[in-house]
């Protein structure tokens, strides 16, 4: 296994662990909110690649900052996703009864 591999997985252990800790203080539908709001980001930025960044705060900057740009809004929109999505899947796993709540955190 590559260390990115390696890396992904203990990120996603980390994003479980915080799931189990905060899931039920939050309401479903903000949770649902935050999973959509992370993928119209990156939907949005997916569908502006072909024509290049032309945001209003990269107005006056080079095309190569103008890109770094772009591509960090994209993986924050998916990074917002990952999180509110790993979130969905742990109250339905919850609600299902395959995850107890913990008092650690720990799944």
């Amino acid at each position: 296994m590559g260390t990115a591999q390696r890396a992904f997985r203990r990120l996603r252990t980390q994003i479980r662990i915080g799931n189990s800790y905060g899931v039920d203080e939050w309401p479903a539908w903000l949770i649902w909110l935050g999973f959509f709001l992370g993928l119209l980001i990156a939907v949005t930025r997916v569908a502006g690649l072909p024509d290049g960044p032309r945001g209003w705060i990269t107005a006056d900057m080079a095309p190569a900052a103008q890109w770094v740009e772009h591509l960090c809004h994209l993986f924050a929109g998916c990074f917002m996703a990952m999180i509110n999505g790993e979130a969905l899947l742990h109250r339905a796993r919850r609600k299902r009864g395959s995850v107890e709540r913990s008092e650690h955190g720990a799944l």
